[in-house]
C-alpha cells in the first residue's frame, strides 16, 4: 500500500493551540496501483499531539479524509502526526511505505 504526504498548515493566536481543523487525505493501492476499498487510515500524535486518534475508511476510489485538530508544544512552531494503515478485513496487503508522518506547521 502507498499513500501522498500532505502538509498541515493551521494557526490560531496562540500557535500551541491550533484551534482549527484540518483535513488530510490519503489514497491506498495495492502493489499494481489499483485503489484498496476498506482500508483504515489511522492518524495518532507524534511531536504534534491529537486528543486520541483519528480514523478513516477508503471508499471505492481507495481514497479517505481524515479530520484531525492538532495541538504544537509551547515555542513549537511544526510538529508531526503518524500515519498507519491497516489492510480491509481478510485481505493480506503490507504496508510498505517510507513516510509515516504528517508535518503540522503553524502559521
Amino acid at each position: 500500500m502507498s499513500m501522498n504526504t500532505v502538509l498541515l498548515a493551521i494557526g490560531s493566536e496562540d500557535e500551541s493551540r491550533l484551534e482549527e481543523l484540518a483535513e488530510t487525505a490519503a489514497s491506498v493501492v495495492d502493489p499494481d496501483g489499483r485503489p484498496v476499498s476498506g482500508a483504515t487510515i489511522i492518524v495518532s500524535g507524534d511531536s504534534a499531539r491529537l486528543d486520541g486518534i483519528a480514523t478513516a475508511r477508503t471508499g471505492s476510489n481507495g481514497t479517505a479524509t481524515v479530520v484531525v485538530a492538532p495541538t504544537l508544544g509551547p515555542n513549537r512552531e511544526q510538529g508531526m502526526l503518524r500515519i498507519s494503515i491497516k489492510p480491509p478485513a481478510g485481505e493480506q496487503y503490507a504496508d510498505r511505505r517510507g513516510n509515516t508522518r504528517v508535518l503540522v506547521v503553524a502559521e
